[in-house]
């Protein structure tokens, strides 16, 4: 079975992810990463503040130490919200595994859609 880690700074993407992955992939196993109270700050503050910079670099580098316990029994990360996105190459090299984000995606996407 395929294993994939989805890494989230919010949970509205967690419920949606998972029946995505239930309609076009039920053969792989999905499990989810999120930490919302970094959304929730930002919100509240009405901008990114200093604290939540730290927070959000200390998140990132949590992550990356966590990718790499788990690489072993993982096939595939998917960094699920756009503010993660700046983690893909790092993860990859870290863990050794392919890692996907949502703005890479959507640009893989459209090329595909424009027959680019």
């Amino acid at each position: 079975m395929i294993h994939v880690v989805c890494v989230h700074t919010a949970m509205a993407l967690v419920e949606p992810l998972t029946k995505i992955f239930q309609e076009y992939l039920p053969e792989v196993n999905v499990n989810h990463i999120a930490d919302s109270s970094l959304i929730k700050e930002v919100i509240a503050a009405g901008e990114v503040t200093p604290a939540v910079r730290r927070r959000l670099l200390s998140y990132y580098n949590g992550a990356a130490e966590a990718a790499q316990r788990i690489a072993p029994q993982v096939d595939m990360f998917v960094l699920a919200q756009g503010s993660m996105a700046r983690m893909e190459q790092r993860l990859s090299e870290l863990t050794g595994k392919p890692v996907l984000s949502s703005p890479v995606l959507g640009v893989k996407g459209l090329r595909k859609f424009l027959n680019i």
